[in-house]
């Protein structure tokens, strides 16, 4: 059996996020998103980013503890389960530094597509990739 060999990314700048990367005979460095691209759920790693301000790591929790893989929730849905304005989820939703890890593309407008900080283009795709089907307004 070979043993996995492990690395540590950290990447610094407005944000500070760290991944541990395992590589081995089960898993690659992309491991974590294979559930993903299967269609079964979300990708397998929790983000580490001690620099974002509370209210937007309260939010991202709830992201993705509540609102799974082919599910949607409106701005105002996600802001009323934190206690927070639409506007402020909205902000955070723009400045999620890890976009797939944190579902901010299942975050939509009560009027239909709402925004994207990677591209209304990809929110599309993502969410056709699970299964929903929204047009740009």
């Amino acid at each position: 059996m070979t043993p996995s060999v492990g690395a540590e990314l950290t990447l610094l700048g407005p944000y500070a996020l760290k991944v541990v990367l395992f590589k081995g005979p089960q898993n690659g460095p992309l491991a974590p998103f294979k559930p993903y691209w299967d269609r079964e759920g979300d990708p397998t790693l929790e983000p580490y980013a001690p620099a974002l301000k509370p209210d937007c790591l309260k939010l991202y929790r709830l992201l993705k503890e509540r609102v799974p893989f082919g599910k949607t929730v409106t701005y105002g849905r996600l802001g009323r389960w934190a206690g927070l304005h639409a506007r402020k989820v909205a902000r955070c939703m723009r400045d999620n530094p890890v976009p797939v890890v944190v579902p901010c593309h299942r975050v939509v407008s009560s009027t239909g597509l709402g925004g994207y900080s990677q591209g209304l283009e990809l929110k599309l795709l993502l969410l056709a990739h699970e299964g929903i089907s929204l047009t740009r307004r």
